[in-house]
């Protein structure tokens, strides 16, 4: 019994004039499904495209497009998958054209002749848009066919009549976001251009798994809007990363957590257990966030934290191969120095939330030391190594004057000590060091203590301005959004304008947050409104009840 793809297939092989209407009608829910491009267009459209569109198949090797090429038809994927690959080393279209057809030419097809590979793409993805959309643009990459492929082919007068308004407008957005964010302010009008067509556009459904914690690193995505929570499991990165955590072990030993008490009681151990042995909950990453980007900073080759999203969420999906042929250039330095202060601000939240539930974070205190100063990994290992070369010349003198190999700051003392006209013994006088692990951990810590008092000092700052001022609104682009809704209904009821004295209320709410420890830092979308709600009436509950009984009406 043939199956709805062999059915499809059947249809779209025919000449486009043999195609009944019939035929086409009954396709359209199938292609809305296999490809995004359909999803919002009339039913009239698809059938058009499907009444009108070109089927091809092609095998593995077979070059679909050819970049510098002039476009005059895009690709939509019905079954296989093709790679893109790009060539960025040279300028000239001449040289490039020259290049492709070199690699085209040869028995077999020499792909490292095609330039870096840079994308995958699958069933429902297109390619070759881009040539449409701009008339000034050319194919900007050449297109392999990796398997057995199906595709339809859709012309320019197609185009305009059908999808072209769906990839214009998600041509629009991708190119909004790029020339907007701060991230990429600095870079020139040609690399710009290159993001914007490296960028796809995705959407995905509430619940969706958009990475899972120790897979293999293949995109990043930045977020258009919507929502996506952000769950750690802290046990897994010492058998995810197991350089890292060697390392770790080796040069930073105070970040490991102490020995567990074998005194405390048996409910007190199991509860201990059981929370670190549970994933937790982060935050919520909303508009602007970037997921992946922290591994691909650092270097990482897997996903440090699951996401999932939260609602219908729009993405920019950029892939590894693109970010590394885009973000290595030097014009890119400035992009990832601010990426490492935004990554370094959302490791401080997890370490706080860590440190909340009573999780030791030591793997997280690890990369914000990264995160923070390339060099200060690198400095300790050098001390490491100096200090077991000491110590193996130490064990090879056996009380025997030896003379062993300088090192380069040996060098400059015993120079400078020359010119001081005192004596240089290589045995006895040793150069402190500058940094030590224990001195980085305390620096460390200290950064971690001022970020938790200036979020939260900037959080009840904000709170009592939107409270005590009737005329206070917050844009929902700021980065410390209020909770307006409990904010409104506190200010409407009539008992609290009783008690509406700012000093008073003040230090209620601020010891309240004192005594129930919300060290919350929001931005962007990290809490929606129901967490943040929640949280503020919980720890409202001990600063209410220093008032009068019937100020507990505020509660409800």
């Amino acid at each position: 019994m043939p199956s709805l793809y062999d059915k499809v297939v059947s249809v779209i092989e025919k000449d486009p004039e043999n195609r009944t209407d019939f035929e086409c009608q009954e396709l359209v829910y199938w292609f809305r499904l296999k490809s995004a491009v359909f999803a919002n267009l009339k039913a009239e459209i698809v059938a058009d495209v499907i009444r009108h569109c070109s089927f091809i198949r092609r095998k593995r090797d077979d070059v679909i497009i050819k970049q510098g090429d002039v476009g005059d038809s895009l690709y939509i994927i019905l079954k296989g998958q093709v790679s893109i690959h790009v060539i960025q080393e040279k300028e000239n279209e001449k040289d490039i054209k020259a290049q492709i057809d070199r690699a085209c030419g040869r028995v077999e097809l020499d792909r490292d002749l095609l330039g870096q590979h840079v994308w995958i793409a699958g069933d429902g993805k297109t390619v070759g848009e881009i040539a449409l959309i701009k008339e000034e643009y050319t194919r900007t990459a050449s297109v392999v066919v990796d398997e057995d492929t199906d595709l339809i082919s859709v012309d320019k007068s197609l185009y305009i009549r059908s999808v072209g308004t769906v990839l214009e407008e998600e041509y629009r957005r991708k190119n909004h976001f790029v020339e907007t964010s701060q991230l990429f302010a600095t870079w020139a009008t040609k690399q710009k251009k290159q993001l914007v067509i490296s960028l796809k556009m995705e959407r995905h459904q509430y619940g969706t798994r958009l990475t899972r914690q120790g897979h293999a690193i293949d995109y990043l995505y930045f977020i258009l809007s919507g929502e996506s929570e952000v769950v750690i499991d802290h046990r897994s990165y010492k058998d995810q990363y197991h350089e890292q955590w060697s390392e770790l072990e080796s040069l930073l030993p105070g970040l490991l957590p102490p020995a567990t008490d074998l005194k405390c009681y048996p409910h007190d151990f199991l509860r201990q257990r059981r929370s670190v042995h549970k994933p937790k909950q982060m935050c919520l990453l909303g508009s602007n966030e970037i997921i992946g980007g922290l591994e691909a900073v650092l270097g990482l080759g897997t996903y440090v934290e699951s996401t999932t999203v939260c609602k219908d969420t729009d993405f920019l999906v950029l892939s590894k191969g693109n970010y590394q042929r885009l973000f290595g250039k030097k014009s890119a330095t400035q992009t990832i120095d601010l990426m490492r202060k935004i990554f370094t601000s959302r490791i401080y939240l997890y370490i706080h939330r860590s440190s909340i539930a009573h999780v030791p974070s030591p793997f997280l205190k690890y990369l914000a030391l990264r995160l923070m100063n390339t060099d200060t990994i690198k400095d300790l290992k050098a001390q490491s190594k100096r200090a077991a070369e000491r110590a193996s010349d130490k064990s090879r003198s056996n009380g025997m004057t030896v003379c062993r190999r300088l090192h380069y700051d040996d060098k400059d003392v015993e120079r400078v000590m020359k010119k001081m006209h005192m004596q240089y013994v290589t045995n006895v006088i040793q150069m402190p060091d500058l940094e030590t692990s224990e001195r980085i951990i305390e620096h460390l810590e200290d950064r971690l203590h001022q970020w938790v008092v200036m979020n939260n000092s900037k959080f009840v700052s904000r709170f009592l301005h939107s409270l005590l001022n009737p005329k206070a609104s917050f844009d929902s682009n700021e980065k410390n959004r209020m909770p307006n809704k409990i904010v409104v209904r506190l200010r409407e009821t009539r008992l609290f304008q009783r008690y509406i004295h700012v000093i008073a209320i003040s230090e209620i709410i601020l010891t309240s947050f004192k005594i129930h420890k919300l060290q919350t830092h929001f931005f962007h979308d990290t809490f929606n409104c129901r967490k943040i709600r929640n949280t503020l009436l919980n720890s409202f509950t001990f600063g209410i009840s220093l008032l009068p009984t019937s100020m507990n009406q505020i509660r409800h």
